[in-house]
């Protein structure tokens, strides 16, 4: 007991930014399929740099200071990730034309970095999920307009010259490289075994669920046997392996001719290159996919899915309001990110937000101007804060939750891990007692000298700032007849002292050095698909440096792909 409350405290005091060493095995997913090629892609990237002389140490060794960052060249290990559901239902539209919610509902649910981010880089792939990627690729294939795919003129070119077409025009966008010789003569040798038994169209028809189940379309391939990078050393990526990471970073979804181009062209072998695509792709509607799948999964929105509410108590609660609620806060992030200034200080205070539908309501304000931001008052609107889809997501079916907002404030926000509560404490909500306000349910827990004190006195106060929402982010004055309290202290933070509501919560940490820090450190954390490593610091400073001497969030992402992080791989024997 006494070491959980004691711990709670020095895990925080220890360090913010400390990196986490999670264990790993490269290429732990394993092979989905044997498919219809092997062949490694071309090489088109910068040589190697050995790691050893002017790199810092791995996870576990003692981070590099400040001082000793100048000239380090050295990143954290990659391991190989399969596409998440939203990358894959993404990719599918992109490259084949099939838009279906149905395909990624199909899919097995994904794994989570440290519980936050979706990268399925862990688990080894179960034949229930090979069978779940031939489903998907039956139903695409049948779905598949074949003439707008690969246009092709039968009479001039023949079928199997149009079959080979399909594959060369179609593989580049699904491998997101060109495919080499031995892969197209491999799909080649599949489209002349169907043809023979069900005509050209079934057979063009397998070549696609060919596609779709190859692991070059299926995974994220950033090295491979032959691309020239030497063991236990720190490489550049190849330029179609960067046009991928950038596009599934700032679009959620594969690379766009151009980019691809750019990779085949060279222009991604240069760090202006990549700033000049990286802008070119935020300045797209589609960076919207990524603003909104960042937010949606840094705040736990995802956990509206299975959130259910008393109705009795809250009648409202519905599917189409949870789908407001959450494209509320997309269109709030967006607008802000790279319609407006771009600050995180606006982010977290801005005093509008776009709430259309039943979330309505749910702020107390009418409709307003289609797009246009509405205004809202006081404490009712600050930022990120008091957006109804966070402060929901983290409620309990009958009531207002101030230990899960201020441990996701803790967490998300400071990034300050807490450990879970003690196997013998039970963690559920006080049950609701007529007169008493939340604040007062839950003074158990402020209790000196409890096993519960050492964590709930970093928790509880976050959490009451926020105490004029109730369990559907529905501001209120009142509860149980009483004034709302929503008063306390900060603590071990860089901007402690005392509070009084969501808006002086909100400005505090808008002044917070550990908050914007920590928002780097997020970005990176989604941008990579895994957990930093020690090896990862300095590229984590100078990014976190960037951020900070820039001030927008555009230019933190453009930090972001310009790190030796982002850039480079570390290649393991």
């Amino acid at each position: 007991m006494l070491a959980f409350a004691l711990g709670c405290e020095g895990s925080i005091r220890d360090g913010f930014g400390d990196a986490v060493d999670h264990s790993r095995s490269r290429g732990a997913a394993g092979s989905v399929v044997s498919e219809a090629g092997s062949g490694a892609p071309p090489s088109s990237g910068t040589g190697p740099i050995a790691a050893g002389s002017g790199a810092s140490p791995r996870a576990g060794a003692d981070a590099p200071s400040a001082a000793t960052c100048e000239g380090v060249v050295d990143v954290g290990v990659a391991p190989l990730r399969r596409l998440t559901r939203t990358e894959y239902e993404r990719t599918v539209a992109d490259v084949f034309g099939v838009s279906d919610p149905a395909l990624a509902a199909g899919l097995a649910i994904d794994e989570r970095i440290d519980g936050v981010f979706a990268s399925n880089l862990s688990s080894p792939v179960a034949v229930v999920q090979v069978r779940q990627y031939l489903d998907a690729a039956e139903l695409v294939a049948s779905k598949v307009r074949l003439d707008e795919l690969a246009p092709c003129d039968r009479a001039a070119k023949g079928d199997e010259g149009c079959a080979r077409e399909l594959v060369t025009k179609l593989g580049v966008r699904a491998y997101r490289r060109p495919l080499v010789d031995e892969e197209i003569s491999r799909y080649l040798t599949l489209y002349r075994g169907v043809v023979m038994l069900e005509g050209h169209e079934p057979a063009l028809r397998a070549i696609v669920q060919g596609l779709l189940q190859s692991p070059h379309l299926l995974y994220h391939l950033e090295l491979e046997p032959g691309d020239g990078a030497l063991p236990n050393s720190v490489a550049r990526l190849p330029g179609y392996a960067l046009a991928s990471r950038l596009s599934f970073f700032l679009w959620s979804g594969p690379p766009d001719a151009p980019l691809l181009a750019a990779a085949e062209t060279g222009e991604l072998d240069s760090d202006a290159g990549v700033v000049k695509q990286a802008r070119r792709l935020l300045d797209d509607p589609r960076a919207k996919h990524a603003i909104e799948s960042f937010h949606d999964q840094w705040l736990g929105l995802g956990r509206l899915d299975q959130a259910s509410r008393d109705p009795q108590l809250f009648p409202e609660w519905n599917g189409e309001l949870v789908s407001a609620l959450r494209g509320e806060n997309a269109t709030f992030s967006d607008h802000v990110i790279r319609e407006q200034d771009g600050d995180l200080a606006s982010l977290l205070t801005a005093s509008y937000s776009f709430p259309s539908g039943p979330a309505l309501a749910i702020r107390g304000v009418a409709a307003g101007p289609s797009g246009e931001p509405i205004a809202l008052q006081s404490e009712r609107g600050v930022g990120l804060l008091t957006q109804p889809a966070f402060l929901a997501a983290h409620s309990h079916s009958n009531q207002s939750s101030p230990i899960q907002r201020g441990r996701a404030l803790r967490e998300r926000f400071f990034c300050q891990p807490l450990p879970d509560p003690p196997p013998d404490v039970a963690a559920v909500a006080p049950e609701l007692a007529s007169g008493l306000t939340t604040r007062e349910r839950f003074a158990m827990h402020r209790t000196a000298g409890s096993a519960c004190f050492g964590c709930h006195r970093l928790i509880d106060d976050l959490g009451f700032a926020l105490e004029h929402f109730d369990a559907l982010g529905r501001y209120r004055e009142r509860e149980e007849g009483k004034p709302i309290d929503a008063s306390g202290q900060l603590i071990a933070t860089d901007v402690d002292g005392s509070l009084d509501g969501a808006r002086a919560l909100a400005q505090r940490m808008a002044q917070s050095d550990q908050v914007q820090q920590c928002y780097a450190k997020q970005w990176l954390r989604y941008a990579l698909g895994r957990q930093e490593e020690d090896a990862d610091r300095c590229a984590l400073e100078r990014i976190a440096k960037q951020f900070e001497s820039a001030g927008t969030i555009t230019e933190l992402l453009i930090a972001i792909t310009t790190s030796d992080a982002f850039l480079r791989q570390r290649v393991e024997e």
